[in-house]
C-alpha cells in the first residue's frame, strides 16, 4: 500500500505541476535548465530544445529539439521538429524512470517508451512511421540514400554494449541505395533503385546478427545475412561477415555489369543469382570471392 500511495502522490504531483504550467503561466525559459538534465537520466543521450508547453494528461511538448544519442559527437545531433512527452505510468509502477514519447522527425513519426530500470538498464521500445531517408541526418547512413522507412525497435541496453540485447525490424520502400566505397572503388557505379527492402536484426552484446536483408526493385533483387561486431558503440567500423546473393533483372540499369561481375569469378547459380561473401567493415566492405 505504501508503494501504491507513493506513485499516486507522484502522479498527483505531476498533474499539479502541469496545472501550474498551464494556468499560472509558469516561466518555461527558467526551468529549461532543470528539465534537460532530467531527460538525460533516461540514458538516451543529450537533449536541448527551443520551446516548451504543457499538453493534456500531464504531458509536455518540446519544439526545436536537438538530440545527441549516447556515444555520438555533438556535431552529429539529430534535429527533431517536435516531441510530446508524458509519464509511462505502468513502467513507473515497476520503479523505473520512464517516459512515453511521440516525435515528428525526418518527415515522419517515431513513438514509444524510454525507461531506466532500477538495475540501471535503458529500455527503448519504438515504432517508426514513414521516415524520409532523404531528410535523415545519421552518421551511419550513406549520403544520397532515399526512401520511406517504417519499423519497430526493441532494445534493452546494459552498462556498455556487452550487456545489451534486442531486435530491430525495418521496412523501406521506393528509394535508392547510393554506391559504397570498397577498396577505393564505387560499387555499384550508380545508385540502386529499389521498390522494397526489409531488414531483421537482433542484438546480443557487441554482436549484431543480420538475420535477413532483402531488396527488390528494378535494378537489383537480392538478399544477405551475417553479422557485425561493434567496436565500442560504433557499428559502422565493426568487423563484418556476410553472405550476399543478388541478380540484375532484365531492364536493370546495371545489366551491362554482369559480364564484369562474371570476370571476377563471382559464382552464378542456375536462376541467375550471383553469390559472394563480404568482409571488412560496414563502412568499407570488402568482397571475398
Amino acid at each position: 500500500m505504501k508503494r501504491v500511495g507513493r506513485y499516486v502522490a507522484l502522479t498527483l504531483g505531476w498533474l499539479l505541476l502541469v496545472a501550474y504550467f498551464t494556468y499560472l503561466r509558469f516561466p518555461y525559459a527558467q526551468v529549461r535548465s532543470l528539465i534537460e538534465p532530467r531527460l538525460a537520466t533516461l540514458g538516451i543521450g543529450a537533449l536541448s530544445f527551443d520551446g516548451l508547453e504543457a499538453t493534456a494528461l500531464g504531458g509536455l511538448r518540446l519544439t526545436g529539439v536537438s538530440w545527441t544519442p549516447m556515444g555520438w559527437s555533438p556535431t552529429q545531433a539529430i534535429e527533431v521538429e517536435q516531441v510530446d512527452l508524458a509519464p509511462a505510468y505502468l513502467k513507473l509502477l515497476r520503479r523505473a524512470r520512464a517516459v512515453r514519447f511521440d516525435a515528428k522527425l525526418f518527415g515522419g513519426r517515431a513513438h514509444g517508451t524510454a525507461a531506466v530500470t532500477a538495475e540501471l538498464r535503458t529500455q527503448v521500445t519504438a515504432s517508426l512511421d514513414e521516415l524520409d531517408l532523404a531528410q535523415a541526418t545519421l552518421p551511419s547512413l550513406p549520403a544520397g540514400a532515399s526512401g520511406s522507412v517504417s519499423g519497430k525497435i526493441d532494445l534493452d541496453i546494459g552498462n556498455g554494449v556487452e550487456g545489451s540485447k534486442g531486435a530491430i525490424h525495418l521496412e523501406a520502400s521506393d528509394g535508392e541505395i547510393p554506391p559504397i566505397n570498397s577498396n577505393g572503388m564505387k560499387i555499384p557505379p550508380s545508385p540502386l533503385k529499389f521498390a522494397k527492402a526489409e531488414l531483421d536484426v537482433t542484438v546480443d552484446g557487441p554482436k549484431v546478427d543480420i538475420n535477413s536483408l532483402t531488396v527488390k526493385g528494378p535494378d537489383v533483387e537480392g538478399s544477405a545475412s551475417g553479422n557485425v561486431t561493434m567496436r565500442g558503440r560504433s557499428i559502422a567500423n565493426g568487423p563484418l561477415a556476410a553472405d550476399v546473393k543478388f541478380k540484375l533483372p532484365d531492364g536493370s540499369s546495371l545489366k551491362a555489369m554482369e559480364g564484369l561481375i562474371a570476370g571476377f569469378r563471382v559464382k552464378k547459380d542456375a536462376e541467375g543469382y550471383f553469390t559472394l561473401k563480404l568482409a571488412g567493415t560496414l563502412a568499407n566492405p570488402s568482397p571475398r570471392l
